[in-house]
């Protein structure tokens, strides 16, 4: 567990600090969501169960891969949702982003559960405790904050111009 929490826990913490809060003021919150496209590689899970037999648990393979398959399809919808500032878009990027977590945290708990015969052998026994989890928790948390920082920035310069513009 520690070796979850513990560098969530620094890069969240790295969060607050004012160099990188100024440099999460920039980034594009609508690739921070496309990156996670990626947890489409989940499908190896089902396709390990699937086509390969007995090498993962069916709880397992079911849980863990198709989460990360519903995460990271919908990741492209909802960055473009983002990109476009489509009407109730920050409401898709909170519940994308609660999908998401809750996957990350139902795999690792399934693995250990479930397991199968093969769950313990490295680099598989890896990937659903110390890898995927701790770095796509990570990314959505950063999505929480990127969208925080740059709506607060947004509402700051909106209220700026508004006073200056009241003043002339």
């Amino acid at each position: 567990l520690p070796s979850l929490l513990i560098p969530m826990v620094i890069v969240i913490a790295l969060t607050f600090t004012a160099p990188v809060i100024q440099l999460l003021k920039h980034v594009r919150l609508h690739r921070l969501v496309a990156v996670q496209f990626y947890r489409n590689l989940g499908a190896l899970f089902l396709i390990s169960h699937f086509v390969f037999g007995s090498y993962l648990s069916r709880e397992f393979a079911i849980n863990a891969g198709w989460g990360d398959v519903l995460t990271g399809m919908l990741a492209l919808p909802v960055a473009y949702m983002v990109y476009k500032r489509i009407n109730l878009w920050q409401i898709a990027v909170i519940l994308w982003c609660f999908i998401g977590i809750g996957d990350l945290i139902l795999a690792p708990v399934t693995a250990q559960i479930y397991g199968g015969p093969h769950t313990d052998d490295f680099p598989m026994s890896a990937i659903p405790i110390f890898i995927g989890p701790p770095i796509g928790i990570i990314l959505h948390l950063l999505t929480f904050r990127v969208m925080w920082l740059q709506s607060r920035s947004k509402n700051l310069a909106e209220n700026l111009v508004q006073v200056s513009g009241g003043e002339r």
